[in-house]
């Protein structure tokens, strides 16, 4: 397996927020309150991981939280030892999951002003030769085919959970910390599934919270730009921290 990927990214504070709590990881480089673009090839079992965080607004030290969240999850990809078999990879990366959550909660402990810092996380990675979406929280991925967009994730958010839209959309059930009892991801392999020109969109929920589906489906078909996508947003009001990763397949 070869791809070659087209990465656009950004990480913008938003219109009203003090703080950036989220931040973006693309193996090994972790961005916030910036924008990149560039290119990359991922060579025969190379191992590649793009994702987004979004510390939990309105708790404490959300910022250090998502950082943390990332560097645990990179550091886990790229220390995973070699010929796992899926079963055994879902294995692994569900006591991670665990143990980012963990983490998170037992530094909330020990520092009365991170008490209760939860972050969502939102990842698209390959491992031998397979590739996988993993999902904890209200973070999202998409995919864009022949221009048209779908919702890969599952959103854990109790709105969502109870099928009602009168509760609060920011209110979830699953992140990492946060002061839960537990933590899960939703895993999909995608291996086989994915074609040249396919385009994945990862986001915080301070993009498709201004941006409907069919104005990020328009804005994909039209720039395929993150830093569009989230100045679009901010025109929108940019209520919240905007994160937007668009990695399209060439």
């Amino acid at each position: 397996m070869e791809y070659e990927l087209q990465i656009s990214l950004a990480c913008d504070i938003g219109c009203f927020r003090t703080i950036n709590e989220d931040m973006i990881l693309i193996s090994g480089e972790k961005y916030r309150n910036s924008s990149d673009d560039f290119s990359t090839v991922i060579q025969n079992n190379g191992r590649f991981v793009a994702a987004v965080a979004d510390g939990m607004g309105g708790h404490n030290a959300g910022e250090i939280a998502s950082e943390m969240a990332l560097n645990h999850f990179d550091d886990f990809i790229v220390n995973l030892s070699g010929n796992l078999i899926d079963n055994d990879f879902r294995f692994k990366l569900d006591n991670e999951i665990k143990e980012i959550h963990r983490v998170l909660t037992k530094h909330g402990y020990a520092n009365s002003a991170c008490n209760g810092m939860g972050t969502t996380l939102v990842s698209l990675l390959t491992y031998e030769n397979r590739i996988y979406l993993v999902n904890a929280g209200d973070s999202r991925a998409y995919r864009m085919r022949n221009g048209i967009l779908y919702q890969l994730t599952t959103d854990h958010s109790v709105q969502n959970k109870n099928n009602d839209y009168t509760l609060p959309s920011n209110m979830i059930y699953n992140c990492l910390g946060g002061g839960g009892d537990s933590a899960f991801a939703d895993v999909t392999e995608l291996t086989g599934k994915v074609f040249e020109n396919d385009m994945f969109l990862l986001c915080s929920d301070g993009l498709y919270d201004e941006l409907s589906e069919e104005e990020i489906e328009a804005h994909l078909r039209k720039f395929s730009s993150a830093s569009s996508l989230v100045n679009a947003a901010k025109a929108k009001g940019g209520h919240d921290n905007i994160s937007a990763i668009v990695i399209t397949i060439k």
